[in-house]
C-alpha cells in the first residue's frame, strides 16, 4: 500500500517485473475528490495463459458486482 501510485509502478516496471496494481477512489468522506472507482492493471503479464487469466479474474469481478467504465468496455 502506497501514498502514490505511479513511483511504485515505475520503480517494478523498471525492475521487470510482472506485478498487479491496484488503484482505487472510493470517496469516503464529503470533503475527498474521487470518482469511486477502482482500476486493477496488469504489468509485464508473463506466460501463455495472461489473457484467459487476467480476462477470468476480470469476469469474476463483475460478477461481485463491479462495473466496466467506459473505456474498458
Amino acid at each position: 500500500m502506497v501514498d502514490e501510485l505511479q513511483p511504485e509502478i515505475d520503480r517494478l516496471d523498471e525492475m521487470g517485473e510482472s506485478f498487479l496494481s491496484l488503484y482505487e477512489g472510493f470517496v469516503r468522506h464529503p470533503l475527498e475528490s474521487g470518482n469511486n472507482e477502482v482500476r486493477l492493471k496488469w504489468h509485464r503479464p508473463r506466460g501463455e495463459q495472461a489473457a484467459s487469466k487476467f480476462d477470468l479474474l476480470t469476469q469474476r469481478l463483475y460478477a461481485m458486482g463491479l462495473k466496466p467504465t467506459e473505456r474498458n468496455r
